[in-house]
């Protein structure tokens, strides 16, 4: 498969790296020039801008965005609805809050641009050696990504949570429950 990846950071590059192992193509960008740099050593495509990329790419495309949670989040996402096309898909792996994710699901519909929040779980160890995925979104649109998430998860490590937002929410449970035993670990 041909995929986007937006942020090439610790968790993005890691997946692409992980990836381009496994045989499919990566086309990066990230706002670090080291980053981008580095990857393409390794055989990702890069491109300059998010417009590049989105070029560079054949519909329906599918893109993953690994980039903090917040405004640059909403900011790419922005971006990325003046360049997509109906049919396309943008899988946001990153910590965003579940609600933002049914907004941004909605925001997306009205395009005829599919959106899927993904909690990623497993860390960088995750990222390069097989990660968790809970997905939430159109089962359409997941059963195009599905390969792809089978690839880069641990077996039986990807997962079709529900409607917008049950990605990022079971990320959540996931993380709270996590924490409590680490907290009640440590004390």
């Amino acid at each position: 498969m041909i995929c986007g990846m937006i942020g090439l950071g610790r968790i993005g590059g890691s997946l692409s790296r992980q990836a381009m192992e496994k045989g499919h193509q990566v086309v990066g960008y990230s706002k670090s020039d080291e980053e981008l740099s580095a990857l393409a050593n390794e055989g990702l495509e890069p491109a300059e801008t998010i417009q590049v990329l989105v070029e560079k790419l054949v519909s329906p495309r599918i893109i993953f965005l690994y980039i903090p949670h917040g405004d640059p989040t909403m900011e790419v996402c922005n971006e990325l609805k003046r360049f997509l096309r109906s049919g396309d898909i943008v899988v946001d792996g990153g910590n965003s809050h579940w609600k933002q994710s049914v907004t941004r699901y909605e925001e997306f519909k009205q395009l005829k641009i599919h959106f899927l929040d993904c909690g990623t779980s497993g860390g960088i160890e995750g990222a390069r050696k097989g990660a968790c995925f809970m997905v939430g979104g159109d089962a359409v649109a997941y059963a195009r990504v599905e390969p792809l998430f089978k690839d880069l998860a641990v077996p039986e490590g990807n997962l079709h949570a529900g409607p917008a937002g049950a990605g990022h929410f079971s990320k959540l449970v996931h993380n709270a429950i996590e924490f409590g035993m680490l907290q009640a670990i440590g004390e």
